[in-house]
C-alpha cells in the first residue's frame, strides 16, 4: 500500500514493486492522476495487479474511508482459513509505504480554514504539512495495523513451515524470520531543521502554534521529524509486543523532479524545474534513484538488532535509512519520550486508531 502513488517516488515505487509481482494499492487525492498512473504501469506490465483508491491524508474521514476500502479488498480480507495467503483469501497488508507529502506550503495554503476559525482557538490549529505528512499517515498506519500484523503472522507461519518448525507467532523463539511485515515512513534530511526550543520546538504540540507562528520550512522539517519519531515509536511498540512487523524511516535524497517542490516560487513551472535539475544535477537524484531506498526498505530481508553493520545487508527495526544504508539522524529524532508524547497527541488529534498493539 503506497500513499502519494500517482506521481514521483510513489509511482516509481509502485512500478518497481508491481514488476516484482506484488499486488499494489495506490492511494492519492486526484482520481484522474491515479488512473493515469495505473494505466502507465499496465502499459509496461500488462499483468500488474493494482488497486487505485482516493485518499486525502489531511482529511480524517478520507483516511478512515480509504482504510475501510483497503480492508475490503479481496487481496487483503481474511479468507478465514488460517495463516498464509493462499486461495482462501488475502493475508493482510505486507507493507505500508507512507510516501505522500507536501513541502513548504505558504501560510494561506497551510491554514485553508484559518479565516473562518475562531480567533481564540487559532493557536490550536495544526498546519496542513503536519496533518498530511504525519498525522494522516499515523492514523492510516493505526487503522491498517491489524492487517499488517496479520500479514506478518502469515510470513512467520510460512517461515516456520519451511524450516520444519512449529507454529508461527511473531516474536517467538528460534532464529528470527528473515521477512516480516513492515511500515516505511518517508522522512527527509530536513528533519534536522525544525522549530528551535525558543519557538516551541523541536515539535510543537498542544498548542500547535497556528498561523501566526508558522514558518513554511521549519514546519516541513517538523513534519519530517515526526515521521522519524513515529517510525521509532511503532518499532518500539512492535518490538516490545513481539509483533511480526518492523518500522523504519527513510530519506530518499533531494529530487527536484517530483511535485514536492511545486509550492516554491516558480517551481510549479516545469521548465524552471528542469533548469534547476540541470544546474544542480551533480547534487541531485533521479526519481528512480530516490525510490531505491524505500523499495529496499519494503523488500530487503529483516536483520536483528546487532546484525548487518551499517544496515546495507537488510532492514533493521526502528532505523533511519538513506542510500539503502542506516544513516545518522538528529538528536531530537532519538528522543523516545518526545516520540511517546507525539504518539499521544497525534492520537488525540486524529481521534485514535485501531489499538492493535
Amino acid at each position: 500500500m503506497i500513499t502519494g502513488a500517482a506521481t514521483g517516488l510513489g509511482l516509481e515505487s509502485a512500478r518497481q514493486l508491481a514488476g516484482r509481482g506484488a499486488t499494489v494499492v495506490l492511494g492519492a487525492r486526484d482520481a484522474g492522476r491515479l488512473k493515469r498512473a495505473c494505466d502507465a504501469i499496465r502499459a509496461a506490465q500488462p499483468a500488474a495487479r493494482l488497486h487505485a483508491l482516493r485518499l486525502d491524508l489531511s482529511d480524517v474521514d478520507s483516511v478512515r474511508d480509504f482504510a475501510a476500502e483497503v480492508k475490503r479488498l479481496p487481496d487483503v480480507v481474511s479468507g478465514g482459513g488460517g495463516g498464509g495467503g493462499g486461495g482462501g483469501g488475502g493475508a493482510g497488508v505486507y507493507c505500508l509505504m507512507l510516501n505522500a507529502g507536501v513541502m513548504a506550503l505558504p501560510r494561506r495554503a497551510a491554514f485553508p480554514l484559518s479565516a473562518a476559525a475562531n480567533a481564540a482557538s487559532a493557536e490550536e490549529q495544526p498546519d496542513l504539512q503536519l496533518l498530511t505528512n504525519h498525522a494522516g499517515h499515523h492514523l492510516l498506519a493505526r487503522l491498517l495495523e491489524p492487517e499488517l500484523l496479520r500479514a506478518g503472522e502469515a510470513l512467520a507461519a510460512a517461515a516456520a513451515r519451511r524450516s520444519g518448525g512449529g507454529g508461527g507467532g511473531g516474536g517467538g523463539g528460534g532464529s528470527a524470520p528473515r521477512d516480516r511485515a513492515r511500515a516505511v515512513f518517508l522522512s527527509s534530511c530536513a528533519h534536522f531543521t525544525t522549530y528551535p526550543p525558543s519557538r516551541g520546538g523541536p515539535v510543537r504540540l498542544s498548542p500547535f502554534g497556528g498561523p501566526a507562528a508558522y514558518d513554511p520550512w521549519l514546519a516541513y522539517g517538523q513534519s519530517k521529524l515526526c515521521n522519524v519519531l513515529d517510525a521509532r515509536e511503532f518499532a518500539r511498540r512492535w518490538r516490545d509486543a513481539g509483533a511480526p512487523a518492523v518500522a523504519v524511516a527513510v530519506h530518499p535524497g533531494v529530487i527536484v523532479g517530483t511535485e514536492l517542490f511545486r509550492h516554491l516560487p516558480g517551481m510549479g513551472w516545469a521548465p524552471l524545474r528542469c533548469l534547476v535539475a540541470l544546474l544542480l544535477r551533480p547534487c541531485l537524484k533521479t526519481i528512480k534513484q530516490g525510490a531505491a531506498t524505500q523499495v529496499f526498505a519494503a523488500t530487503g530481508p529483516v536483520v536483528g538488532e546487532g546484525e548487518g553493520g551499517d544496515g546495507a545487508a537488510g532492514v533493521r527495526n526502528g532505523a533511519y535509512y538513506a542510500d539503502c544504508r542506516i544513516s545518522p539522524s538528529s538528536a531530537a529524532s532519538a528522543d523516545d519520550a518526545l516520540g511517546r508524547r507525539l504518539w499521544e497527541e497525534t492520537e488525540r488529534l486524529v481521534g485514535g486508531g485501531a489499538a492493535a498493539v
